[in-house]
């Protein structure tokens, strides 16, 4: 792989990283605003959505994260 392509990648792999923490800062909202329901609300239909959500984000982090590792060994060799 040529220098310019490298360069490309590495932009993208910092884009990626940008968008892994604004996911990171979403999830967060997310989680403390489950957590801040009231007590009558934390066995509901709600609650348990706003929970997909989180485990959600959380995988979609993961999931930039197996991104970026495959881009950073193409870059590698």
């Amino acid at each position: 792989m040529n220098k310019e392509r490298r360069k490309r990648l590495e932009r993208i792999i910092d884009d990626l990283d940008a968008l892994k923490s604004d996911i990171e800062s979403i999830m967060d909202d997310e989680e403390m605003a489950m957590e801040s329901l009231p007590d009558s609300l934390q066995s509901s239909q709600k609650y348990d959505d706003m929970s997909d959500n989180v485990s959600d984000l959380n995988d979609a982090q993961d999931g930039i994260d197996d991104v970026i590792d495959y881009l950073n060994d193409v870059i590698s060799r």
